[in-house]
């Protein structure tokens, strides 16, 4: 009879043992699951800022591209630019091709980013231009580097319109692709300019504005103050007292403007007439791009781009055919020269221009 009791007892403290066991794995696995899931949650909400990817600078190699200096006029103002003009190396005789005028980012020469992006665009059968803004590299007029969005804008059309003149071009396929300011500026032009058929945007900015009339974004001076500054100027008066653009330091910008192998180049010089912000504060590109119209735009951002708001700014004041394309884990400077970034961005590029040059 004992032995039945303790059997008994025994058999019970082993099932109340498991049924313990069983519950504190079950709690366990539900804890576990729960903190996983809202961990992907929250890897889900920061996946394409935590993106972390190996990156080498973008090159066209030697050989694959021809390249031409030229100048034209503005055909505004007549004041001269100096251009690049890049075409595909084996380019026919009686070729008719589709072109491109590309453009970089504010306070930028020819010999930046635009040059590469234009050497790509060549690559795949395009004749691109790049070149000096008016005030900037070898290009005519002063002050020097004087950031004027409007006076970009007749640049851009003027090149458009040296192209035309090229025996080469097919006049009814030409584009557009802007980056960082020029990504704003190209298809605030295409709105008035419907010779350009198609714009791409890559990482725009085009907040000008709202650093004009800031007064934490930035060193500048207030519109009404570079008003005063311009007259005393144009008076005779003063001569320009230049802002410093891009500082050295640990920061993206710098790792681009100051890197003899990526930004720094002998045409570009680091500061900018500080009364440009006059002319900021009445460029507003979103308005603009209200009336864009048929023009399709291509707007291509990075996840951790400085310019991501500026740029889904401007996609969504877009009215006519549109697309949007984010590269995840790119900053704002990595899409200037770094791959895999670069490279990510032409795949976008090349179909979208295909599809509207047919």
């Amino acid at each position: 009879m004992l032995g039945k009791k303790v059997r008994f007892i025994v058999g019970s403290l082993l099932i109340l043992g498991f049924v313990v066991v069983t519950l504190f794995l079950t709690n366990s696995t539900i804890i576990s699951n729960a903190s996983s899931s809202n961990n992907s949650s929250a890897n889900n909400t920061n996946n394409d800022k935590d993106i972390v990817r190996k990156t080498k600078i973008n090159k066209v190699p030697k050989g694959k591209v021809n390249t031409t200096q030229v100048t034209f006029p503005n055909e505004k103002t007549g004041l001269k630019l100096a251009g690049l003009v890049f075409t595909p190396k084996n380019m026919k005789p009686n070729a008719k091709l589709p072109a491109v005028v590309v453009g970089g980012p504010m306070f930028s020469v020819k010999e930046q980013t635009q040059s590469l992006y234009a050497q790509h665009m060549a690559e795949l059968g395009y004749v691109a231009i790049v070149f000096d803004h008016t005030y900037y590299g070898e290009s005519e007029g002063e002050p020097r580097r004087y950031e004027d969005p409007f006076m970009k804008s007749e640049d851009i059309k003027s090149a458009v319109s040296y192209l035309e003149t090229l025996p080469y071009v097919d006049t009814d396929r030409i584009v557009g692709l802007g980056i960082c300011g020029s990504g704003s500026y190209m298809p605030f032009t295409a709105v008035s300019d419907h010779r350009i058929k198609a714009v791409a945007s890559v990482v725009p900015w085009g907040d000008m504005n709202d650093w004009a009339i800031s007064e934490t974004l930035g060193p500048v001076l207030s519109p009404e103050l570079a008003k005063k500054a311009r007259e005393a100027y144009e008076r005779g008066e003063t001569s320009p007292d230049y802002t410093v653009f891009q500082p050295q330091g640990d920061n993206e910008g710098a790792a681009y403007y100051w890197n003899p192998k990526r930004g720094l180049v002998p045409n570009w010089v680091n500061t900018y007439v500080p009364w440009s912000t006059e002319k900021w504060a009445k460029f507003n590109p979103e308005e603009a791009l209200s009336n864009l119209g048929p023009t399709p735009l291509l707007v291509i951002t990075s996840s951790n781009a400085w310019s991501l708001s500026s740029a889904e700014s401007l996609y969504a004041a877009a009215n006519g055919p549109k697309k949007f394309y984010m590269i995840k884990g790119a900053g704002h400077f990595d899409l200037y020269d770094l791959d895999p970034y670069v490279t990510e961005a032409m795949k976008q590029i090349k179909p979208f221009f295909a599809k509207y040059l047919r």
